[in-house]
């Protein structure tokens, strides 16, 4: 990525509003969920979540796969001269399983929801 161009800056924004989006996610199901200790419900969840041995429910990634069609990661780039301080490549995967098919996230989209807040006609 360019920072030159503000690409960095780009994935920085849809990377926040992927994060806040999948964290208010949560916060709702469990303020809806109520309770002493509300958690997210264990149907709440996504493919290959309890074959990883994770526990309980996954209401952000549940989000993700319903909203964006698959859930979001973010790679590191050898080439990117932020080194630590990059905000990574944007992948969407099908599901949570070891071999789960994924695509990189193209930068023309990303540049377009950053510099259109998610507005334009393309997202």
């Amino acid at each position: 990525m360019d920072s030159a161009s503000g690409d960095d800056k780009d994935v920085y924004i849809y990377l926040m509003s992927i994060t806040i989006a999948h964290e208010i996610v949560h916060f709702f199901t469990c303020f809806l969920n109520g309770g002493d200790k509300p958690i997210t419900p264990p149907n709440v969840t996504i493919p290959g979540w309890k074959e990883a041995g994770l526990h309980g429910g996954e209401a952000g990634r549940a989000w993700e796969l319903a909203a964006l069609g698959g859930i979001m990661e973010f790679y590191a780039s050898p080439d990117c001269r932020l080194e630590i301080d990059q905000p990574g490549v944007p992948y969407l995967f099908e599901n949570n399983l070891d071999k789960a098919g994924g695509q990189q996230v193209s930068m023309s989209y990303v540049r377009d929801y950053a510099r259109t807040g998610g507005t334009s006609k393309h997202c």
